[in-house]
């Protein structure tokens, strides 16, 4: 008893420490599924009601409690969207989708409570989840949907923009008048005005940037495009209180970031860099900035909070600077890793902060969202261990084998307050994040495996049934001080704290709640157990650790346990302790899958593998997409997990030359195929453009980034080419360029004559001189632009006459 009243002792004299604001799990729903499902995003209305879309396969039940609501794909990924109550019980969900791959990637809501969703699709689908039909077709690969729905989730109408190439959405926003803005990237020809006008823009390089405008009932206000030579895509769009607009998302190469005539080029150095893009409500221009170094930066998302301060998260690698002005704030994550980046912009994109969420492996946000006193709040996935605190101090989670779910919160200056995490064996990411007016959390995204989405020392968790499953949780916030001591105690037997009982030595987290469930008292208890002396042969693998010696052990050895307590008990625990290697499975990068191919999954050699279909050879052949994992087993029985994810099937290159062209003599025809890996032409160059000078047969052969390969050709003729260049309209303003109309000649003449007239037959200008030209003057004066008439005849160097005429343009 003098030992119990001693320790109590102890606890009361111990200084308080106090511990911020911190995340309680109010629920957690999941949508059991038999194959692979995606929450893509979230809205909130005012009541706090949740609507949620993005992608399932095969079978869902989308609802969470002990109902079932199942819906059904045809065959790939549908389309669905779905409302949930404050309590995250289903009030309804509908799916939209036929046999092809179709998805919804962004989702919004009007102040009258109207849904409005979108994402891609492909073939021909009807956007009606009820009994009525609205039939949209692709024009070729991928095309993009917007679409209004009722509260209810009844359909009011859905429209598409698109060409014969790919045409991607990422994100949807309306301004306070209903008028809707979505962007995301474009390849080739593609038409933006979903009614029966047309407005064409064509990608410079493989894809471009585009940022769209419609009217409340979809009607197309203007499109614009920004695109280099190589790739481009907006991940995330904002509004300001002026309606500027503001979007964010990645670039490669040197590409003008002014859609309008005028030109500002931005240059990224590495692997593609993140950009910052400011156009007025009409579209036009107002600023870009670029945020990368000499690796990769990726934008992901932001989010403009109530002070119109501009909230940007993503992941990089490598050096990074994050101040696109003329001063420098260079962030460092090793070259092959990834690191979580949350910077603060004003509204002329200057920095005013950036933090860094760091660790050896990588770590990924997709989400963001702020409250009124500027705190912001993020999402995503990380690896291995991670510091979650961007200061001085450190706050480390640990993933336990696949990426875990993370939401963590700066205040208004980027300082730690805390970080949730939600624990599990394999893979999960939180993709979307927003907050209701009492500022509680909502996060969505998918999971694999178990994972336990309580983030205090309680469980809740859930088991998905497929590759993966969507959840959706809601936090609260705890905004009393918790109080956190430290106790030390040595027992005989047991411990008890707070009705917790204790029976081994280690550190442990004890924490009282009070009578709203948040932390109270959280106490840091180390304890030791005397026990009588035993001797033990323990085994671990790689990676994991035991306590032996008073600590925890990672390395092969004897330890010894000796103590003596001031109640008289003895113990001494000898422990011989053997690490035994872990295995290392590598299935490579994720990736795409060539049409007509198939992939062999090779994680190397060990004594037993699982599949995601339970079977058991070696290797694995995939001949479709899909996520696919394997856990294998070395000689030790130490095991490890690898998975990979076969994103989509592409298609081999194809009609990638111009076609047939003829040739003049003298000269030079340029073909550029970018955007490939190699090229083999059958001149042996191996370049990604050759120059022609010769009438021929040319064929290539490219390797595309996804190890497609494919062949084109092109015939190449000689043709019987006129003799002079004659330019159609010049501009005499004395700037120095196209001042004057003279034709250019690239044959030997024995004579020459220019001659220019009016509309009416009047001679204004003639020269037998092939060097001089007309300046736009008659009789020493200006004439008005208008079209005159020209007539140009040449005796060659064979005797043989050509004579032209034509039109000129005049130009002021």
């Amino acid at each position: 008893m003098r030992t119990i009243l001693f320790i109590l002792t102890v606890l009361y004299c111990l200084p308080f420490a106090t511990k911020g604001q911190s995340a309680k799990l109010e629920w957690a729903s999941q949508m059991k599924g038999s194959s692979f499902d995606v929450c893509q995003a979230i809205a909130l209305d005012a009541a706090g009601n949740v609507y949620a879309t993005g992608y399932f396969s095969t079978t869902t039940d989308f609802d969470p409690g002990p109902g079932v609501f199942n819906l059904h794909s045809l065959n790939a990924e549908d389309i669905f969207l779905a409302k949930y109550n404050p309590d995250g019980k289903l009030v309804w969900a509908k799916s939209i989708g036929d046999f092809r791959y179709q998805a919804g990637y962004s989702i919004t809501l009007d102040a009258a409570g109207n849904i409005y969703i979108t994402g891609i699709f492909f073939g021909s689908l009807d956007f009606d989840p009820g009994p009525g039909v609205t039939t949209l077709s692709s024009a070729g690969n991928e095309d993009v949907f917007i679409s209004k729905f009722t509260n209810d989730g009844d359909l009011i109408w859905a429209k598409k923009i698109g060409g014969a190439s790919n045409d991607f959405s990422n994100a949807i926003v309306l301004d306070k008048t209903g008028n809707i803005y979505i962007c995301g990237y474009f390849d080739g020809t593609s038409d933006f005005d979903p009614g029966t006008g047309v407005y064409n823009m064509t990608s410079a390089g493989s894809t471009d940037i585009y940022i769209c405008k419609f009217t409340n009932n979809g009607n197309f206000v203007w499109a614009k495009q920004v695109g280099g030579p190589s790739s481009e895509s907006a991940y995330s769009i904002g509004l300001d209180a002026q309606n500027n607009v503001y979007a964010t998302g990645f670039f490669w190469g040197t590409v003008d970031f002014d859609p309008g005539p005028g030109v500002h080029d931005l240059v990224s150095n590495g692997f593609g860099d993140g950009f910052i893009l400011k156009l007025n409500n009409g579209g036009n221009f107002i600023k870009a900035a670029r945020l990368g170094g000499d690796s990769r930066t990726r934008c992901t998302y932001l989010k403009m909070d109530n002070s119109n301060a501009l909230f940007v998260t993503g992941y990089f690698d490598g050096d990074t600077d994050f101040d696109p002005g003329s001063g420098t704030q260079i962030l460092h994550s090793p070259v092959g890793d990834e690191d979580v980046f949350v910077a603060k912009y004003d509204l002329n994109l200057d920095l005013v902060w950036v933090q860094h969420i760091t660790g050896p492996s990588f770590q990924r946000s997709f989400a963001l969202d702020a409250d009124a006193d500027g705190n912001v709040y993020a999402t995503g996935h990380y690896n291995g261990s991670a510091d979650f605190d961007p200061g001085p101090g450190t706050h480390i989670l640990t993933a336990s084998n696949d990426p875990d779910i993370f939401v963590l919160k700066l205040n208004a200056s980027g300082a730690f307050q805390w970080v949730a995490q939600g624990t599990g064996n394999f893979y999960g990411s939180g993709y979307a994040l927003k907050l209701d007016q009492q500022n509680n959390i909502y996060v969505a995204g998918t999971f694999e495996g178990t994972k336990d989405f309580d983030p205090g020392p309680d469980e809740y968790k859930l088991t998905s049934a497929g590759e993966s499953e969507i959840f959706i949780e809601k936090l609260r916030q705890c905004a009393n001080a918790a109080v956190t001591r430290d106790l030390t105690v040595n027992a005989c037997t047991s411990y008890t704290l707070n009705g917790r009982t204790y029976s081994s030595s280690g550190d442990y987290i004890n924490i009282l709640l009070n009578e709203r469930g948040c932390d109270s008292i959280i106490t840091n208890l180390h304890l030791t157990i005397n026990r009588p002396g035993s001797t033990q042969q323990v085994n671990i693998c790689q990676g994991q650790s035991y306590f032996a010696g008073g600590r925890p052990q990672t390395r092969t050895g004897i330890y010894y346990d000796t103590l003596r307590t001031a109640a008289g008990c003895d113990s001494i625990r000898i422990t011989d302790l053997t690490v035994q290697p872990a295995p290392k499975p590598n299935l490579g990068p994720d990736r795409n899958l060539c049409k007509g191919q198939n992939i062999v999954l090779d994680p190397g050699l060990f004594d037993s593998y699982l599949w995601q279909d339970n079977s058991n050879q070696a290797v694995y052949t995939v001949s479709s997409p899909g996520t696919y994992r394997v856990t294998v087993t070395n000689q030790y029985n130490c095991s490890a997990t690898a998975r990979v994810v076969i994103h989509k099937l592409v298609s081999p290159p194809a009609n990638f030359l111009p076609p047939d062209q003829s040739l003049c003599s003298g000269n030079v025809l340029k073909i550029s195929l970018p955007g490939y890996r190699s090229w083999a032409w059958n001149t042996g160059a191996t370049a990604s453009s050759i120059e022609i000078i010769t009438a021929g047969m040319y064929y290539v052969t490219v390797t595309d980034p996804d190890n497609c390969t494919g062949s084109d050709s092109i015939i190449v003729t000689k043709a019987d080419c006129i003799p002079i260049g004659i330019p159609n309209a010049f501009t005499p303003n004395n700037d120095g360029r196209n001042d004057v109309f003279r034709p250019s000649q690239n044959i030997e003449v024995n004579s020459y004559q220019l001659q220019v007239f009016n509309r009416n037959g009047q001679l204004l200008f003639q020269s037998n001189d092939i060097s001089k030209g007309w300046d736009g003057r008659y009789k020493d004066q200006p004439l008005d632009p208008g079209t005159y008439v020209y007539q140009v005849t040449i005796l060659d160097a064979n005797s043989r006459l050509h004579q032209y005429k034509g039109n000129i343009m005049l130009i002021r």
